[in-house]
């Protein structure tokens, strides 16, 4: 399965040096990541309660910083 999301990087999304906040880019995965797994694992019982937590990101790594826009 292949997913694409795009963002606005909007001025509260900047860090000191008005580049985007990793944290913030590390929540937006955190976030899709999340909605991938449910989509994956769902079942057809609309009925059946699914959690999904995220256990932990390794070896993070930015290449190239993100501008506002």
């Amino acid at each position: 399965m292949i997913m694409h999301q795009e963002r606005w990087v909007q001025g509260w999304h900047m860090n000191a040096r008005n580049v985007l906040f990793g944290g913030q880019l590390l929540s937006w995965v955190d976030e899709d990541t999340t909605m991938l797994a449910y989509n994956c694992v769902r079942t057809e019982d609309a009925g059946m309660k699914l959690d999904l937590v995220t256990v932990g990101m390794n070896h993070i790594q930015f290449l190239k910083e993100v501008n506002r826009g």
